[in-house]
């Protein structure tokens, strides 16, 4: 128990210590569970996880929210693979719609 808690409580920490990014962007879709938008320069950006009560408020999975112009809040996490190559996971932690 107290394993689990020092695991929590690290996991909580980097998580509190990670830069939270914002951006402008217009909602392109999802495909393979990950969510694209683009920026006002072009370039689109895609999120691979998402926060359970956000997909609560917007349905992204509906094109309801196509072609929407949103701010998104995201971080990006830093993962080892077994080659001990880093993968860049980003995460929308916080959305709002513009328009």
């Amino acid at each position: 128990m107290k394993t689990l808690l020092i695991t929590l409580g690290f996991a909580l920490a980097s998580l509190i210590n990670q830069d939270v990014e914002k951006m402008v962007g217009t909602y392109d879709g999802t495909d393979n569970g990950s969510f694209f938008f683009t920026d006002d320069e072009g370039d689109t950006l895609e999120f691979e996880q998402i926060e359970e009560e956000i997909l609560e408020k917007f349905d992204l999975t509906s094109e309801a929210f196509m072609g929407r112009n949103f701010e998104i809040s995201y971080i990006t996490e830093i993962i080892s693979d077994d080659d001990e190559e880093e993968i860049y996971i980003s995460k929308i932690v916080n959305l709002k719609l513009l328009d």
